[in-house]
C-alpha cells in the first residue's frame, strides 16, 4: 500500500482543474515542491509542501512519532467508552494511533503515531517483533523446536519464528506475524501457560529502559 501520488494528480484533484493545466503550470516551472521548483511530474508524499505561482496549496505535514511502555492491564484501544485504555496516556490533541495491539494482560513496546505511512509498513510488511516470556512450567529443547517449526492454532500453522531459551521457565521469541494472542496460543498448545509476556522490540526500536506508562519521542529517519 502506498500513500505517495503524483503531483499532476494531486493538483487536478484539489485545484479542481484539468491535466493539461496542471502539466503546463510543471512545465513552465510554476509548482514547487518542498521549496524546489520542479519541472516534471514527479511523486509526492503526504508531507509535502506544495506551492503553485508562489500561493501555497498545501503545508509540509509534520507527523508525531512515540515509543510506548504498555503496562499489563491496559487495554490497546483509542475507545473512550472503555476503562483503562491508551486514552489514559495519549495527549488527545496529536491524534495519535497504535502501529499494532498488545492483548491487555501484556505488557511492553507500542509504536504511537499519526502516520499512516509508518504504520501500514509496521503492520503489513513481515517485520520482526521480539518478546521476553515467563511461562508457568520448565520448557526445554523440545518446547523450543516445537515452537519454531510452527504450531496450529485458528486454523493455520504458525510460521516459524525463533526462539531464544533464557532459563528454566523464560525464553525470548521472534516473530514476523501477529495473529491473535499468538504466543499465548503456541505456548498452550505445548502444554504451558503464559504468566508474564513482554514486547521488547519491534522491527529496529527497542523498549530498553522505558518505564510502564512512558511515552517518548523518536525520529524515525535515524
Amino acid at each position: 500500500m502506498s500513500f505517495s501520488k503524483t503531483l499532476s494528480y494531486f493538483l487536478v484533484h484539489q485545484l479542481k482543474t484539468s491535466y493539461r493545466e496542471v502539466n503546463s503550470w510543471i512545465e513552465t516551472g510554476l509548482v514547487e515542491v518542498d521549496g524546489i521548483v520542479v519541472n516534471n511530474n514527479i511523486i509526492i508524499s503526504e508531507t509535502c509542501e506544495i506551492k503553485v505561482k508562489g500561493v501555497l496549496i498545501r503545508e509540509r505535514k509534520q507527523f508525531h512519532y512515540f515509543l510506548f511502555h504498555k503496562p499489563r492491564g491496559v487495554e490497546s484501544t483509542l475507545n473512550t467508552e472503555i476503562k483503562n485504555t491508551l486514552c489514559d496516556f495519549i495527549p488527545q490533541e496529536l491524534k495519535l494511533h497504535p502501529a499494532g495491539r498488545l492483548d491487555k494482560y501484556s505488557e511492553g513496546l507500542m509504536i504511537l503515531t499519526d502516520d499512516g505511512s509508518l504504520t501500514w509498513n509496521l503492520l503489513h510488511t513481515g517485520l520482526e517483533k521480539e518478546y521476553l516470556v515467563t511461562v508457568d512450567k520448565p520448557i526445554d529443547e523440545t518446547f523450543r523446536a516445537k515452537m519454531e517449526n510452527g504450531i496450529e492454532i485458528l486454523g493455520q500453522v504458525t510460521k516459524p519464528c525463533k526462539v531464544f531459551i533464557e532459563d528454566e521457565k523464560t525464553f525470548r521469541i521472534i516473530l514476523t506475524q501477529g495473529l491473535n494472542r499468538q504466543i499465548r496460543r503456541m505456548c498452550f498448545k505445548c502444554n504451558v501457560e503464559v504468566q508474564v509476556l513482554k514486547r521488547i522490540q519491534s522491527d529496529h526500536y527497542l523498549l530498553k529502559n522505558l518505564a510502564p506508562g512512558e511515552l517518548r519521542s523518536f525520529n524515525p529517519g535515524k
